[in-house]
């Protein structure tokens, strides 16, 4: 529903992927431009037989870089090997709620703030931002103020229980001048919800 809302031709920034569902369905419900964020190797396979099978890639970049709040490189620990999952985190051993990730799976790799990926490759402002990336939500946002000027709405999942992302998150986007529009429990993990702030 609040992607079907967005105004054609505009720029959307996928932050967290995965297999491409928003990032597909965004490029064809309204012919945005999509840079759709996923470091997890096992779900790029996923996400570039997506894009290819619904034949999007010229209206779809894949950025297979972590997003976090400043340059580094540090390790992708991951809950599980399977393709399409979830519960993954850069830079950090907790999970979605804060509580300590049992990590099954990690590599080394890179990590960038949204800020700095925009100047060094030039990337357009994004219209729209969706970021659900288990718990990291509020470093992606610290790495990110240039980049957002031109942002008219975010949709960002965010857990109840995990007051730090919570409060860091409300204060950022409240402080940029966005206010809280709607937010929905998520199905699957109680005390999740996805948020939605507009300008």
């Amino acid at each position: 529903n609040w992607i079907e809302k967005f105004e054609k031709d505009s720029i959307f920034f996928d932050i967290g992927a995965n297999v491409g569902i928003y990032s597909c369905f965004a490029a064809i419900k309204n012919n945005l431009k999509v840079f759709a964020f996923e470091p997890s190797v096992f779900n790029l396979e996923l996400l570039a037989k997506n894009i290819n099978e619904n034949k999007l890639n010229s209206s779809i970049t894949i950025v297979p870089l972590a997003l976090t709040n400043f340059s580094k490189i540090s390790e992708f620990n991951m809950s599980t090997l399977d393709y399409g999952s979830a519960l993954s985190t850069f830079g950090e051993n907790y999970s979605h709620d804060g509580n300590k990730m049992k990590i099954k799976f990690s590599y080394k790799t890179l990590g960038i703030s949204l800020d700095k990926i925009c100047e060094v490759f030039k990337f357009p402002q994004p219209d729209y931002i969706k970021i659900d990336v288990d718990g990291l939500e509020h470093l992606i946002l610290d790495g990110a103020n240039n980049s957002i000027v031109n942002t008219k709405s975010f949709l960002i999942e965010v857990n109840e229980d995990f007051e730090l992302q919570k409060n860091k998150i409300k204060n950022k986007l409240e402080n940029l001048g966005f206010k809280l529009k709607q937010k929905k429990q998520s199905n699957i993990i109680s005390k999740v919800y996805n948020q939605i702030w507009i300008r």
